[in-house]
């Protein structure tokens, strides 16, 4: 129990593998950044429409919002 016991990562790490395997979380990624993973995966067309219409139905909205103020 040295002073290493008592840093912010060592008190993280403990609190974190309470709950969940933590070197099994670190290893699942094969090394690859999350930006890196979610790359790979392109949105399909019905999702990229579903998106869009999203997107345009909120700005709508806050268009909008003014007149019930």
């Amino acid at each position: 129990m040295g002073p290493d016991r008592h840093t912010d990562e060592a008190k993280s790490r403990r609190q974190m593998n309470a709950f969940f395997d933590v070197d099994a979380a670190a290893n699942a990624h094969d090394g690859r950044s999350l930006k890196a993973e979610r790359s790979g995966k392109k949105p399909s067309k019905n999702e990229l429409k579903a998106f869009k219409e999203k997107r345009r139905a909120r700005k709508e909205e806050k268009r909008r919002a003014w007149l019930r103020d």
